[in-house]
């Protein structure tokens, strides 16, 4: 009766009541927390790619209070966060992301002067956005610098050239057979580019190899 008398208190309370009630068992995601969720899922997918944002709108999502999976998928060039169900593993929510490509590119670890030969010592890997296009990594490793490259700076193309070495040079080679390596010295009998098949002779012998570097040629035994 004196709820009755007092209906306006009482539909208020009941309200709060409920309201209380949604909030407690709703799970409920800030915007930064979607973003780290896609960050850490799209790294999964492939570490070559990185996250600049999300399209989502408003400052927080708001589940039922379940288990839930994050994935990353893909149509086409686009690429989502789907929230799915555990239990039913029925997608819920998609958000798109903004992705952009990262492609690995050489650093020098030294100042290295024009005329000289790198190699892999002098240089280390960093990733760099693509631009939007496929890149294809470069290696400068083995190849002459044609200008003088200051430590810490991006080894491009056009700042090497490649080194042809003549013949008779003294070489170290590496005859490998499975696990074994076995090293000793010979001369080149070629013209030849790092990574270029050549000519080697050991003593009276003459070997096939590949030029590993200026200096060094590797020869597989079977």
């Amino acid at each position: 009766m004196k709820c009755w008398e007092r209906l306006p208190t009482c539909v208020l309370k009941f309200l709060f009541l409920f309201l209380f009630s949604l909030n407690l068992f709703a799970l409920t995601l800030s915007r930064e927390e979607l973003i780290n969720i896609a960050r850490r899922e799209l790294q999964k997918v492939n570490p070559h790619l990185r996250l600049k944002g999300i399209t989502f709108y408003g400052d927080r999502l708001r589940l039922e209070d379940k288990a839930y999976l994050f994935e990353v998928s893909k149509e086409n060039n686009s690429y989502f966060l789907d929230i799915v169900e555990a239990d039913t593993l029925r997608r819920v929510k998609r958000i798109p992301l903004k992705v952009e490509r990262l492609v690995k590119i050489p650093v020098a670890v030294r100042d290295i002067g024009a005329g000289e030969v790198i190699t892999e010592r002098d240089i280390r890997w960093e990733l760099k956005p693509s631009g939007g296009f496929w890149e294809k990594p470069f290696s400068p490793v083995g190849k002459v610098a044609k200008v003088p490259i200051r430590r810490g700076k991006e080894i491009k193309p056009s700042m090497v050239g490649v080194k042809k070495i003549t013949p008779g040079r003294r070489v170290k080679i590496l005859f490998v057979k499975g696990p074994l390596i076995i090293e000793t010295y010979g001369k080149l009998l070629d013209y030849a580019r790092v990574g270029d098949r050549v000519r080697v002779k050991r003593g009276k012998k003459i070997f096939f190899g590949r030029l590993k570097d200026e200096n060094t040629v590797v020869v597989n035994l079977r």
